[in-house]
């Protein structure tokens, strides 16, 4: 099956994606640099000088989460390749690289095809392969097997919808999950996922969700206490959930007047959520953000922070930044994919769960009693710090199987 697998790879590579790459490149969104690395030619990197990780995440919130792991494997020895999925995820690969100089090359993620693969890693030369939360890319796990290079799952989740079309393909995926040398799934939900789909019961633990040691940028409150006003952000949202979070804040009692941040989970939306705000409340204190990399600093000086896609149905992002930075946290009622993280604190009382319907009370309560906030930003903080350790965790996982790749196998 997986021949099959790979003749269709490289029917969709030469028909569909290496044309549209070079329309991107003569529209000037892409390189000739990114469409030679997406086919696996790159030059050869340096013998490195200790063991080296390539680690491989598609989006940048997957870049984020890896950082935690290169944060804690530069502290024993270690030097990285990082590949990215998309451009936003190279920029956030860029941020790592500015905290951490091991990181020796950043490239684009190489399309799954067999010989592409072997020649990425023949340049690159990993001692271990770490691949971030969501990928399954069935040419890279069997080349690392063929090559004794321990490939490990990181931050391992399934979106629902994906699962059920892995399940359908069950045993196609579970020889390729077995080459894994270890799935650290984020929680039991997932570690279930894994095991539905075929991946080896022995392969697959349980090691918390890299996103609560994410280290990218550290977190200032210095000077919260000296603005004026308060700050309400609405953070990685998506198509409809701006308005819903503008008709909220229009709804709030005079005197409120809380400054309103919209971070659109993809920043090229940002003219039309700016046209939203304009029709909505162009008389508002809104400020819409079309960078990438700026949400950190903004949690920082943020009072609440409404969780985009928990409104939408997308199922959510990530809880643990705005936790982590002390913000009170409001979500809607689609939490799917961040559903035990979400149901943990709010059984910890670290965050609310509104609908869109009460939104603005939702909002107004927390503004107005500073007590409360402060009670849910102090238990997000505190349940953020309790559910760290999966970057070390992930980090001596792969420090073992790397010192047994050379091991003579039975």
């Amino acid at each position: 099956m997986i021949l099959f697998y790979s003749i269709a790879i490289e029917i969709v590579v030469w028909i569909a994606l290496v044309p549209l790459e070079i329309v991107r490149i003569a529209f000037g969104t892409s390189k000739w640099r990114t469409l030679a690395e997406r086919l696996g030619r790159i030059d050869p990197s340096p013998a490195p000088s200790g063991p080296r990780l390539l680690a491989h995440a598609v989006s940048a919130g997957e870049m984020n989460a890896a950082s935690a792991i290169v944060h804690e494997l530069a502290a024993r020895g270690w030097s990285f390749a990082i590949s990215a999925g998309n451009e936003d995820a190279r920029r956030t690969a860029l941020r790592i690289h500015q905290h951490h100089p091991e990181v020796e090359r950043i490239t684009a993620w190489a399309w799954d095809r067999r010989g592409g693969v072997d020649r990425w890693l023949e340049a690159i030369r990993p001692d271990a392969v770490v691949v971030i939360e969501t990928e399954i890319w069935p040419n890279l796990f069997l080349a690392c097997r063929r090559r004794g290079i321990p490939l490990i799952v990181a931050g391992g989740r399934i979106d629902p919808p994906a699962a059920r079309w892995y399940r359908l393909f069950r045993r196609f995926f579970a020889p390729i999950l077995a080459t894994a040398g270890a799935i650290l799934a984020v929680d039991e939900e997932e570690k279930a996922r894994y095991l539905a789909i075929g991946a080896p019961s022995e392969r697959v633990t349980i090691s918390g969700s890299l996103k609560a040691d994410a280290c990218l940028i550290a977190h200032d409150r210095s000077s919260r206490g000296s603005r004026a006003g308060k700050v309400v952000v609405a953070a990685s949202t998506h198509p409809g959930e701006e308005r819903i979070v503008i008709e909220a804040c229009r709804a709030l009692s005079p005197g409120s007047d809380p400054k309103i941040v919209l971070v659109p989970r993809h920043p090229r939306r940002a003219r039309d959520v700016r046209r939203t705000v304009a029709s909505l409340w162009p008389a508002g204190r809104v400020e819409v953000v079309d960078r990438m990399g700026a949400l950190s600093a903004i949690y920082a000086q943020a009072d609440i922070a409404v969780i985009g896609g928990t409104f939408a149905g997308v199922g959510g992002h990530d809880l643990f930044e705005p936790a982590r930075a002390g913000c009170a946290i409001v979500v809607g009622p689609c939490v799917d994919r961040v559903r035990e993280t979400a149901q943990g604190m709010q059984s910890a009382g670290a965050l609310r769960m509104t609908t869109a319907r009460d939104l603005a009370a939702t909002i107004e309560e927390l503004l107005r009693d500073g007590a409360e906030r402060d009670r849910l930003a102090g238990n997000a903080r505190a349940f953020a710090v309790a559910r760290s350790g999966a970057a070390a965790a992930c980090a001596t996982r792969i420090e073992e199987l790397a010192a047994s790749r050379f091991r003579p196998q039975s």
